[in-house]
């Protein structure tokens, strides 16, 4: 993904560690999250909520409000992810590798590669990288699946309304992760802005 090699990229150890704790009800996907309505409006959740079981071989209608209140942040079972709905938001707010590296290694020539600020900021990125990696690929198959039920499948059928993959109360599964380079070392309060 082409960044500008201009852009500067603002870290710290702090920083990182505040945008990846999505739990946090002060955290921007949460604030977004609480502005959703609790209830979808193209299929009806009432019947499966709050935590009502839905098997993982239900029916695809079932199985679509089993995705829809993981991307509320809502797990009731071992089959459920709270985070669907952080991957989601997290694909329009794609911190690239590269960029963030390369603030560490800046952070490095003029600390020192042993420092406790260095060393601090590695791992922060290390631990949000590989949980962000883990969460995406989670979304995407979740997501394909998803698709799949909606379009007409090789003996004609379609399992769920094509119109489900436009919910408004979810949302949306971008093809690609759209880049952002935080200017400053408040990644979480830069996004709010």
């Amino acid at each position: 993904m082409p960044i500008d090699g201009d852009l500067v990229l603002k870290c710290t150890a702090e920083g990182i560690v505040s945008f990846a704790g999505w739990a946090d009800t002060q955290h921007p996907w949460q604030i977004l999250n609480q502005k959703l309505p609790e209830s979808a409006l193209l299929f009806d959740v009432e019947r499966f909520m709050p935590d009502v079981h839905i098997s993982i071989r239900g029916s695809k209608e079932a199985r679509t409000v089993k995705l829809w209140r993981q991307t509320h942040g809502n797990a009731f079972e071992k089959s459920e992810s709270p985070d669907v709905g952080m991957a989601l938001w997290e694909r329009g707010h794609w911190v690239p590798n590269a960029v963030v590296e390369a603030a560490i290694a800046a952070l490095a020539r003029i600390h020192g590669e042993n420092s406790a600020l260095v060393k601090a900021a590695r791992r922060a990125w290390a631990i949000y990288y590989r949980d962000r990696s883990w969460r995406a690929d989670n979304l995407r198959n979740r997501f394909m699946q998803f698709w799949q039920w909606c379009v007409v499948n090789e003996v004609g059928v379609r399992e769920v309304p094509a119109e489900y993959m436009f919910e408004p109360t979810m949302l949306v599964y971008t093809f690609e992760v759209l880049p952002w380079v935080p200017t400053t070392a408040d990644w979480c309060k830069e996004v709010e802005a």
